[in-house]
């Protein structure tokens, strides 16, 4: 949960300049220290990501399990929601997918 605090007080100085009322658009943050990607929205359109829910894990590697993720360090968002990270440690690159529509790329 630390992790959590420090992604939205990092978000929240990212976010101060831009006016209260505009909308930003959702991002993704890899978590090089916990193995996790997270999912940052605007949902109430004030401007910034410090709002309950959020903040949301999109990737957690202890659910999911099947990667070997030892240093992710990079993230892209396709334009059909597909999210890839590299990982330098292991020399690879990873897709996830939100296919049920919950939210997370846990699973299917």
């Amino acid at each position: 949960m630390k992790a959590h605090f420090r992604f939205a007080a990092l978000l929240a100085a990212a976010t101060a300049s831009q006016a209260s009322a505009q909308t930003i658009a959702p991002i993704y943050v890899t978590d090089t220290n916990n193995d996790k990607i997270w999912r940052c929205e605007d949902l109430n359109g004030n401007g910034n990501y410090n709002d309950a829910g959020e903040i949301t894990e999109f990737y957690d590697e202890i659910i999911g399990g099947l990667l070997d993720i030892q240093l992710n360090v990079s993230i892209a968002v396709a334009a059909d929601g597909k999210v890839y990270m590299s990982d330098t440690g292991s020399d690879s690159i990873f897709v996830f997918e939100d296919l049920n529509g919950d939210g997370d790329a846990h699973d299917a």
